[in-house]
């Protein structure tokens, strides 16, 4: 997380994406997390386009679901929704974990602001600076009891005056570490 919350924002390699393949991606990485905890993984939707660097976009997704599949007790579940429109589209990330109070939910995003005793605080930052490098936002939505509902909106275009790649870089394997 520290090195990767240190690299410049500025070396993006964008490409046009499908999200829901992204989504796969990241949620196979994090599904042997997802069952030593007993907790289910979603998804549904598909056809969302968007433009973005994959590597980049994948560490923030797996910082942002792996801390859904942590707040998430035994037998509850993590949905992943993919969402596009001609503008933008949307990743809605739900859990079904113990939610965040006003304040709690206030913080999230400072850095070095965790929840969990073995977090770091960065994981959040790291997630959202890469969206808004992107040109995209994060949102977070909680109730205590009744779980978060995290969602990221993306650009359908390249942003102006950031070209994309002009051919798609292969991008390597994601990590499986994800910390928030």
């Amino acid at each position: 997380d520290y090195l990767s919350f240190s690299r410049p924002l500025d070396d993006l390699r964008s490409q046009p994406l499908e999200l829901g393949a992204l989504a796969d991606e990241v949620l196979a990485v994090l599904e042997a997390r997802a069952e030593v905890a007993a907790v289910a993984l979603k998804r549904s939707g598909g056809g969302a386009r968007a433009v973005g660097d994959p590597r980049r976009l994948k560490e923030a997704l797996l910082n942002l679901i792996a801390n859904a599949i942590e707040a998430t007790r035994q037998g509850g579940e993590v949905e992943v929704s993919v969402v596009g429109g001609a503008d933008q589209a949307t990743i809605e990330i739900r859990d079904t974990g113990r939610g965040l109070g006003a304040e709690e939910l206030a913080r999230i995003g400072t850095p070095f602001y965790t929840t969990r005793e073995d977090g770091t605080g960065l994981g959040v930052v790291l997630a959202r600076g890469v969206i808004k490098q992107h040109g995209g936002q994060v949102a977070y939505e909680s109730e205590v009891g009744k779980g978060t509902r995290v969602t990221v909106t993306l650009p359908a275009r390249a942003p102006e005056g950031r070209p994309q790649a002009s051919a798609p870089a292969a991008a390597p394997a994601a990590e499986a570490r994800a910390h928030g």
